[in-house]
């Protein structure tokens, strides 16, 4: 006696050529997304959608440098900014990865300096429903860290910066809208205590 049977409503022949059709839309929908010019799209004020021949646009945009080459890869979904989103140096490597979420950054953000200063990582920042939430990072071009910031829903709550030389120049903290710290002044700067004038 066979195992698949007729009534077995899984391996019948309609569900197998469903199952395909869906398969294959899945599949021309991620890998033959519609490609246009960013100049193609349209923005509906009204709506805050971008429209491509009078409908919400779903694919990617190119913006190209002025030489023609590519500059910014953005991928839309019903006219909105949706999933990753690539900007590029001249060189064609890249300069930063986005991802979106209707419209709002959501997630690591990268970038990266370009091949000919090194290629290493530049920054990266997280983000919340689109503000910077956490700890965010730049680096210089030799791979040292110049910049650590931390956020709380877009809000800057500290801050350390440090010069090529290791020296720092700000390092605070803000609590209840008080800072606290050295605020990057100029070396020559007399420091004043709260209160003074």
């Amino acid at each position: 006696m066979s195992l698949i049977t007729a009534r077995t409503p899984f391996f019948s022949f309609a569900n197998i050529v469903c199952t395909a059709l869906i398969l294959g839309a899945m599949w021309s929908f991620t890998h033959r997304q519609l490609r246009v010019e960013h100049e193609e799209l349209l923005l509906n004020p009204a709506t805050h959608q971008w429209l491509y021949k009078g409908r919400p646009f779903t694919g990617i945009a190119l913006k190209r440098h002025l030489d023609g080459r590519l500059q910014d890869e953005e991928n839309f979904f019903e006219g909105h900014q949706e999933g990753e989103s690539f900007s590029y140096h001249h060189d064609g490597s890249k300069i930063a990865r986005w991802f979106f979420v209707h419209d709002k950054l959501e997630g690591v953000q990268k970038g990266w300096y370009s091949v000919a200063d090194g290629g290493g990582l530049r920054f990266e920042r997280l983000y919340r429903d689109g503000w910077l939430e956490g700890e965010s990072k730049t680096w210089r071009k030799s791979g040292q860290l110049m910049q650590q910031e931390v956020f709380a829903a877009g809000k800057k709550i500290s801050e350390k910066i440090i010069f090529e030389s290791g020296k720092i120049y700000s390092n605070y903290k803000t609590r209840d809208d008080r800072v606290y710290g050295l605020v990057g002044a100029p070396a020559c700067a007399p420091v004043r205590r709260a209160g003074e004038l």
